[in-house]
């Protein structure tokens, strides 16, 4: 990581960019998650199925050239609420279009997130299977009637958000979703096989209005200012175990 920062000032591409650095899922299987028991000062013999649920949490950082002081917030999501809230970040609107998230920093913004299997979170119960759980015990909760219906209105929240996940998928909705100012892609006028070939003619064509960072650099690789330690990026470690790969007319690449 400190390496790509370090890129990124290096080119000034540090000051032109957000990054956004975040989790894709969990990284190892339920059946091994008692084995992080003492690390996260549990003991594996009391290990629940709330301590596997709270396992799914993911990071989601922006970094935001021109700000100071970062901070943390505190706010429960998930992964589809990661692009409406990056759109708003860059000022762009999203009124136009349809998402299934919304802005994390939106005071809209419903801090229920649901699972695959029907479970759900909130900030302060998980829900899984027919068990309540507190999140700040980790024990079954004892609900009050106003939070019995409050989780049940959730519950049904999550139910046709997942409804509606599969029929856009199942049934191929986005065929007709088509936004003002929609083009629709014609996909064999893409080959991003040549992708390197067609950024380089787009910058000759485009000139001093190029704002590309190959322009930038006076039509210059910028590869040799990342700098790196990792091991695989020494060929002289790596060469042999390359596979090498045999042509029909027996030439050898």
């Amino acid at each position: 990581m400190q390496e790509f920062f370090n890129y990124l000032q290096k080119t000034g591409l540090d000051q032109k960019s957000i990054v956004m650095i975040y989790g894709d899922h969990y990284g190892i299987s339920n059946t091994e998650n008692k084995s992080l028991a003492t690390v996260l000062g549990k003991d594996p013999n009391n290990w629940t199925n709330f301590d596997n649920m709270q396992l799914q949490r993911v990071p989601l950082m922006f970094v935001i050239p021109g700000t100071t002081g970062g901070h943390v917030e505190h706010t429960y999501g998930g992964e589809i609420d990661t692009l409406p809230t990056l759109l708003h970040l860059l000022g762009i609107s999203t009124k136009r279009y349809t998402f299934f998230g919304t802005d994390l920093f939106s005071p809209e913004h419903r801090q229920v997130v649901a699972f695959r299997d029907n479970n759900f979170i909130t900030p302060k119960f998980t829900s899984i299977g027919n068990t309540i759980y507190d999140n700040a015990t980790g024990k079954e909760a004892k609900l009050t009637a106003k939070q019995q219906k409050q989780l049940q209105a959730d519950d049904n929240f999550v139910n046709n958000e997942l409804k509606l996940s599969d029929s856009l998928n199942q049934k191929n909705l986005l065929r007709f979703y088509t936004p003002k100012g929609f083009k629709a892609v014609d996909p064999t006028q893409y080959n991003y096989a040549n992708g390197l070939k067609k950024l380089k003619r787009l910058a000759a064509k485009l000139g001093a209005k190029s704002t590309s960072l190959w322009s930038q650099n006076n039509d210059h690789s910028t590869a040799d200012d990342y700098s790196t330690d990792a091991p695989e990026a020494n060929h002289s470690t790596t060469s042999d175990n390359r596979i090498k790969i045999t042509n029909p007319d027996g030439n050898n690449n």
